[in-house]
């Protein structure tokens, strides 16, 4: 499969790399025509149309996963607990808080 795919890429027109060299004795370097942009340009956009075909189709939800708005008239109201101080020294008692002074 990799091969074949390699193959059909490089099959396509201006694909294939030049070898450019100073001289004889140079290694060379690879280097590619200015076709070679509309090539991968248009070899992109095939295997993107290609990928688009494969996808999966959409799931059917049951419920939408996202949370639901938040109303404000829902919202408990908590309001201040008022304590007179011997209720709160009756409560510090209860909890074996004896020496702790009210300040």
């Amino acid at each position: 499969m990799r091969s074949s795919v390699s193959a059909a890429v490089l099959a396509e027109h201006a694909m294939r790399a030049i070898t450019v060299k100073k001289n004889e004795d140079d290694a060379g370097k690879a280097a590619f025509t200015p076709k070679t942009y509309h090539s991968l340009t248009a070899l992109r956009h095939r295997l993107g149309q290609w990928l688009n075909a494969k996808s999966p189709a959409p799931l059917d939800r049951w419920h939408d996963p996202r949370s639901k708005a938040h109303v404000s008239d829902t919202v408990k109201v908590i309001e201040t607990v008022k304590w007179s101080d011997s209720e709160i020294r009756g409560t510090l008692q209860h909890l074996n808080f004896r020496n702790c002074s009210l300040k």
